[in-house]
């Protein structure tokens, strides 16, 4: 559960502790109880109050799951993104979007066809080498779509923030150290505030508790024999969680040869979530699955502050064939198994 949801015993514990309590009879206190959280209920199914007090005035509830906002500023999209929106848009308008019910992979691990499988060594992979080739790539198969150009100048200034190794933010040295593990690199990205409050949409008790570094990143599939551009996609992270906005296939098969890398890279690197947006039907063939909004922001709360956290490839290669990421994949998973069966055969022998 998240800090922002309430649970039936957490308002019965703060009916039980309030000195009234004692002098109503059992059955108007329980009563009295299944009111206050039936209301809390109505208030969190109101998308609106999902929005971070101090975001109020810049970001303005729309409808459905959007929100709106006309500024396209880089660190207000950083922002929204450590805040689990998923940052959309028109020509003119900012739309960000938290999901009733996002579909993620989580723990992570890609599941792979066998026709898939034999197509991983016709293509290589790369990070953060074509940028704008991608966006050409979605707009080519997609159309503008959301992409429009204020977003997509937004995006740029992130993506180069994230490949220049250069963090974008007005904090001190010294509050970069909040909110993340003791001696962890955090190169390149821009930096987003994190709040320590009791409830996180409220005006009350709102402090800065440490920064999140937010890294744009542009993934490209490549074919080994030509060298075109066959698959990609733009993407970020937030601590351990990665997620893809959008992509683009030029043949036939390299969208799933892109989706397997990169579930697989993923996992080499040490994220722990992967966010797919909405539901798809390719989606839960990779093995993901729906989860509700407040239970997807705990995730986000969580994994949010693991800064050290970034997407590369091995050995800091421009370049990786899919199939051997596939394989060190593999390899890793069933190491982990065996080491993880080993411990408990062990602590199991020690009882």
């Amino acid at each position: 559960m998240s800090n922002n949801s309430i649970s039936k015993n957490d308002v019965g514990e703060a009916k039980r502790c309030s000195p009234l309590a004692k002098e109503l009879p059992r059955e108007k206190r329980e009563n009295s109880e299944e009111r206050n959280l039936s209301l809390q209920r109505e208030k969190r199914n109101d998308p609106s109050q999902y929005l971070p007090y101090y975001l109020k005035g810049t970001v303005f509830y729309s409808h459905g799951d959007f929100f709106v906002s006309r500024c396209f500023d880089p660190r207000l999209i950083a922002q929204l993104m450590c805040e689990g929106f998923l940052p959309i848009a028109t020509n003119d308008y900012l739309l960000p979007k938290l999901h009733k019910e996002r579909c993620i992979i989580c723990p992570l691990f890609t599941h792979c066809s066998k026709s898939t499988k034999k197509k991983l060594k016709r293509y290589k992979i790369s990070i953060n080498q074509a940028f704008d080739e991608v966006v050409e790539g979605c707009h080519k198969q997609h159309g503008t779509c959301w992409l429009y150009p204020k977003i997509v100048a937004a995006l740029r200034f992130m993506h180069r923030a994230t490949t220049t190794n250069e963090t974008n933010g007005h904090h001190h040295a010294n509050d970069l150290q909040k909110g993340t593990k003791e001696n962890e690199p955090m190169n390149g990205g821009i930096l987003a505030t994190l709040f320590d409050t009791k409830d996180n949409l409220q005006q009350t008790g709102l402090v800065e508790s440490g920064v999140c570094i937010v890294r744009l990143y542009s993934i490209e599939v490549w074919r080994e024999d030509s060298g075109e551009l066959a698959a990609g996609e733009l993407g970020y992270s937030i601590g351990n969680i990665y997620t893809s906005l959008t992509g683009f296939s030029s043949r036939d098969g390299a969208g799933s040869v892109q989706l397997v890398a990169l579930g697989n890279l993923l996992q080499l690197c040490g994220f722990k979530t992967w966010d797919l947006g909405m539901d798809i039907e390719y989606k839960k063939n990779l093995g993901a699955q729906c989860i509700c909004r407040d239970e997807f922001l705990n995730i986000v709360h969580g994994g949010r502050i693991f800064n050290h956290i970034q997407l590369t490839l091995s050995k800091n290669l421009r370049y990786e064939n899919c199939r051997e990421i596939y394989d060190n994949a593999c390899h890793t998973e069933n190491a982990t198994k065996t080491f993880s069966g080993k411990n408990g055969r062990k602590e199991s022998e020690e009882k």
